[in-house]
């Protein structure tokens, strides 16, 4: 059985600040996109709903005020 051995790797700073750097920003634009869209389509739901709650809303003028 081979035994494994730990091996230092030297990486500069600068480069492990660009990696990390990278990562978070990568996965702050993936968030955001699916947040997007996310709230794009319960918008669309809402609007749908709202629209089959009154299908003739949009062909219609609004009623008009009871004369005095």
């Amino acid at each position: 059985m081979t035994a494994l051995e730990s091996k230092f790797v030297s990486v500069p700073l600068s480069m492990l600040f660009i990696a990390v750097f990278g990562a978070g920003l990568a996965i702050g634009i993936v968030a955001g996109v699916a947040a997007y869209s996310y709230g794009a389509g319960k918008a669309q739901d809402q609007a749908r709903i709202e629209r089959a709650a009154n299908p003739i809303g949009g062909f219609c003028p609004p009623p008009l005020p009871p004369a005095r």
